[in-house]
């Protein structure tokens, strides 16, 4: 007998001694072993994207005790509490460096170019863009100077949008200019027309022409009377047509002033202002008033026709 063995009784082997299926012998060999099943755990669930588990407040506050002290009482750091508010600062701090300009110092023409360049200028004065001049504005565009200030403004480092600011308002207060001078053109014409009646055309046309006459002996004289207002001035044109009256066709100078020039039709002004003269008049008065005296019907016939031209 088996010293493993004890009278009447079986020793049974461990668990696993024996493969699956047992050893082959008979009804009398042990039972077959089950096999060890390791337990089934469940993997972590990962949170779905976009979703951001809360900070870790203490692990964040613990992390900071471990930075020198002049970092843990640094603003930033102070004021976060959490690693994604700190990683937010810095990124945006990145950001913000990413589009500074510096200014260079004065004598770095290199760096200075660059940055006139990052704020819009263009390479050369000549690539600036030059809005177009309004339709019927009246404006001449004079290239010769406009040339001269596109290269100071490229000079003095002005944007593409400086110099378009720039043109549109020296345009508006030229425009603003020409519409001031259109007026007082409408206006000299509206006052003269009142005073000279019938003969605003022909006093009119007497001195464009003299006015064209003296151009040819001083030339530019019309542009200058048209730049300085003084061909728009009804005071002056008046001027201008009593000192140049001798000089109209069919005119003989002072002997026909008052008369209206070549065609010796008083204006109303003038018709008003020879009834005030003839009134302060002691000789008329007394051929006026008095039905006895010689030219007294002459003198009643000069005020009549004195006052109907007065009220034309």
């Amino acid at each position: 007998m088996d010293g493993n063995m004890e009278s009447g009784k079986r020793i049974t082997p461990p668990v696993g001694w024996f493969p699956q299926g047992g050893s082959g012998a008979g009804d009398g060999a042990p039972p077959a072993a089950k096999p060890v099943v390791p337990p089934v755990t469940t993997p972590p669930a990962t949170p779905p994207a976009g979703i951001v588990s809360p900070p870790n407040v203490g692990d964040f506050e613990e992390m900071r005790k471990t930075l020198p002290a002049e970092l843990q009482n640094n603003e930033t750091i102070k004021n976060s509490k959490s690693f994604t508010s700190l990683a937010e600062q810095l990124v945006n701090s990145q950001k913000l460096i990413g589009s500074k300009v510096s200014i260079p110092k004065d004598g770095d023409e290199k760096g200075w170019n660059e940055f006139y360049g990052k704020l819009g200028r263009p390479e050369t004065a000549d690539k600036y863009t030059i809005p177009a001049l309004p339709e019927n504005s009246g404006l001449v565009r004079d290239e010769a100077l406009e040339k001269r200030f596109l290269a100071k403004a490229h000079k003095a480092g002005y944007s593409d949008k400086q110099v378009g600011e720039a043109l549109a308002f020296q345009r508006e207060t030229e425009m603003e200019k020409v519409a001031v001078a259109r007026q007082a053109i409408v206006d000299c014409n509206t006052q003269l027309k009142k005073e000279w009646g019938n003969n605003y055309e022909e006093r009119v046309a007497t001195v464009q022409r003299v006015v064209a006459e003296y151009s040819q002996q001083f030339p530019g004289l019309a542009e200058k009377l048209d730049k300085t207002g003084l061909g728009s001035d009804p005071d002056f044109v008046k001027f201008f047509f009593e000192t140049t009256e001798g000089m109209s066709e069919g005119g003989n100078g002072a002997n026909n002033k008052g008369k209206g020039g070549g065609g010796g039709v008083m204006s109303p002004v003038e018709a008003a202002a020879e009834v005030k003269n003839l009134m302060g008049n002691k000789e008329f008065i007394d051929k006026y008033f008095n039905a006895r005296a010689p030219g007294h019907e002459d003198a009643i016939n000069k005020i009549n026709e004195l006052n109907h031209l007065a009220a034309m």
